[in-house]
């Protein structure tokens, strides 16, 4: 539950975890001391960044942990969870109750701002443990299929935490038919356009130019969840739900979208840079040596958001183009893969086999922040695109995109060759056709 009042033009929240610390006056009383504050002073009390430890993926994940296994780590988890210590919410991702417990506050806060809200007393029909301060044991990620249960123990990186629970929730809504799709979609004048990538290809970028469009609106970031509907036997159209309620970006999106900058020090973060030596992004380092770039921080910047390559924020869609643009459905009418290959073509039009081809060869580059630093800048395959199915069933996956085939036009369109801009006039005219396909140079 979230109490809010208002100061003059301030408004705070009051959140169900400050009533069971303090008591409902102790967090008026919060909000009355935050009113009287600068607006730079009241950022910096209300959006928090949090350094993660790690700062990535554990070093143990193991996706294949079986009932009596996953029966001891629980008991771990649990005899580590102190009643006064530990962080409970119910969050419903697209339908499925998938119920946090953990002692970190960090991931606690990314969470209950994540997802849409699930009743705290319904049953859940998955479950994550995830516990700081355990001796002896490694940062690690344990899922076991048969209880449809995660186990985080000493990591409170919420990125690894996020793609796990939509993970977690396929394992639920596939025995349902509906298809969970890793990627980024825009919904224009009633139809989606979705664009499947790796993560640091351009997903965010082009999804967030594309809304520069009047006629568009803001629907999912990362994740979609598709039902295909049928009409007297005939496949008539595949319908994508929304899957987070704010989005979990990556702010180095801020370089080339540059109203986002200002959105994100509204933000919570996670990872965000905040002193110079502290600066991983090499390439910018090097133009500043050079001086073909000017560090933000020598203009008088409290944080960087591309000096760490994995640096995020928790973004409330709304706030890019109002709640009347935001959807939670809409029709997918084109698919668009991006890569940053150079081997290549600029543009490439797709047929229902040669996109089966591309998802199931997954090929990509590996960006900074992606993988292991020793990854960074090779090739590497990954099917499907999608690093967050915990149990990959390639039948159901093959199935389910000639589906899509069927209703939507795919393209490809290698973001290593050309500009923004003129990847992003190719989208969009993917995007605002009517016609079945589009007539483009491949």
């Amino acid at each position: 539950m979230t109490y809010k009042k208002r100061i003059g033009n301030i408004e705070g929240s009051i959140s169900y975890s400050d009533d069971v610390a303090g008591g409902l006056a102790k967090g008026m009383e919060k909000v009355e001391k935050t009113a009287s504050l600068s607006a730079y002073e009241q950022n910096k009390l209300l959006y928090t960044n949090a350094i993660t430890n790690p700062k990535r993926r554990t070093t143990t994940a193991n996706k294949k942990v079986s009932r009596e296994e996953m029966d001891k780590l629980v008991e771990i988890a649990k005899a580590n969870l102190k009643d006064n210590e530990t962080y409970l919410w119910n969050a419903n991702i697209n339908g499925v109750i998938v119920q946090l417990l953990t002692n970190s506050l960090h991931q606690y806060d990314f969470w209950v701002e994540n997802w849409f809200p699930a009743p705290f007393d319904a049953t859940p029909d998955a479950t994550i443990y995830s516990v700081l301060g355990i001796p002896s044991r490694d940062s690690e990620a344990h899922f076991c299929k048969a209880t449809k249960t995660i186990v985080f123990l000493n990591t409170d990186y919420y990125g690894q935490c996020k793609s796990w629970a939509l993970g977690l929730a396929d394992c639920v809504l596939r025995n349902k038919g509906i298809h969970s799709i890793h990627g980024s979609c825009v919904d224009i004048d009633g139809e989606g356009t979705l664009m499947i990538a790796p993560t640091g290809t351009g997903k965010s970028t082009h999804s967030y130019k594309l809304l520069e469009l009047p006629i568009s609106n803001v629907h999912s970031d990362d994740w979609v969840y598709v039902t295909y509907k049928e009409e007297n036997g005939a496949l008539v159209e595949a319908s994508a739900a929304i899957s987070e309620r704010n989005f979990y970006l990556r702010t180095d999106t801020a370089k080339d979208i540059s109203y986002l900058r200002d959105l994100f020090k509204r933000c919570k973060t996670e990872n965000v840079v905040t002193h110079r030596e502290e600066c991983e992004n090499i390439a910018c380092l090097e133009k500043v040596a050079q001086g073909k770039f000017r560090c933000g921080f020598d203009e008088g910047d409290d944080r960087c958001f591309w000096c760490f390559p994995n640096s995020r924020a928790m973004l409330d869609p709304t706030w890019v183009v109002g709640k009347h643009r935001f959807v939670k459905v809409t029709n997918v009418k084109h698919v668009i893969f991006l890569t940053r290959d150079a081997q290549v073509l600029q543009i490439k039009r797709l047929d229902a086999d040669e996109t089966i081809q591309v998802l199931k060869e997954g090929r990509f580059m590996v960006l900074p922040g992606a993988g292991p630093r020793s990854d960074w800048g090779k090739m590497k395959n990954e099917p499907w695109f999608n690093p967050y199915l915990l149990d990959p069933d390639d039948e159901f996956q093959e199935r389910s995109f000639r589906k899509l085939c069927q209703v939507a036009d795919s393209y490809m369109v290698n973001t290593a060759k050309g500009t923004i801009v003129e990847n992003q006039e190719l989208i969009r005219k993917i995007s605002l056709s009517k016609e079945a396909c589009v007539p483009l140079p491949c």
